[in-house]
């Protein structure tokens, strides 16, 4: 596995965009890759990554299961398969100390870390006119809260809470209404931003 990693000395522990970043490669040179079926072809699959207790653990996902990666020893420990389709969103909440995936077949799934015991799926509720179930990809994080999810599909974006009901939503209309291509929560929680595939961006406070 390879990275991309500040100087300590230059970044303070800040955020900045005047710094070069450096490759990373662990020491020992092993390197991590998901498994792959080669009868697919790239654009069946979207890897994604989420990292848990200071980067102790890593989730890699790469087509339809999700693989847990000991950062320490280099091990996968477990892998996890809940999906239909290929998984396109990985988020921790180390409040609720849970990890949501979601998929292509906009699904949502809730698992447990303890034990890594499925607790809950759910598809995406299709807005007023489309035809359900929902299919596309679906990306997702959590508020600084680590209590409630935002979800954004082409067709909407939506904030979920730890149980998986829909809190609100917003779906694309008038003279936004091109599908959504992102959705990610500002800095400080307050507003989210939202990119659709004509180039237009926006924000809002539906947080």
């Amino acid at each position: 596995m390879k990275a991309l990693r500040l100087p300590d000395s230059k970044t303070a522990g800040k955020a900045s965009a005047y710094v070069v970043p450096q490759l990373w490669q662990p020491r020992n040179g092993i390197l991590m890759a998901n498994d792959v079926n080669d009868n697919k072809t790239a654009e069946e699959y979207t890897a994604c990554i989420a990292v848990y207790k200071n980067g102790s653990y890593m989730m890699s996902a790469s087509g339809g299961k999700v693989s847990l990666f000991n950062m320490m020893t280099f091990k996968v420990e477990t892998k996890l398969k809940g999906h239909r389709n290929r998984i396109t969103g990985l988020a921790f909440s180390q409040t609720l100390n849970i990890l949501v995936c979601s998929g292509a077949d906009a699904q949502l799934c809730v698992w447990s870390i303890f034990g890594w015991e499925k607790k809950k799926t759910r598809l995406i509720q299709a807005p007023t006119g489309r035809q359900s179930p929902l299919v596309g990809e679906t990306k997702i994080q959590f508020h600084n809260d680590h209590t409630q999810l935002l979800v954004a599909h082409e067709s909407q974006i939506a904030v979920y809470d730890s149980k998986l009901d829909c809190l609100r939503s917003w779906t694309p209309k008038d003279a936004l209404a091109a599908p959504i291509s992102w959705a990610i929560y500002s800095c400080d929680g307050l507003l989210v931003y939202a990119t659709f595939c004509d180039g237009v961006v926006v924000y809002s406070t539906l947080c």
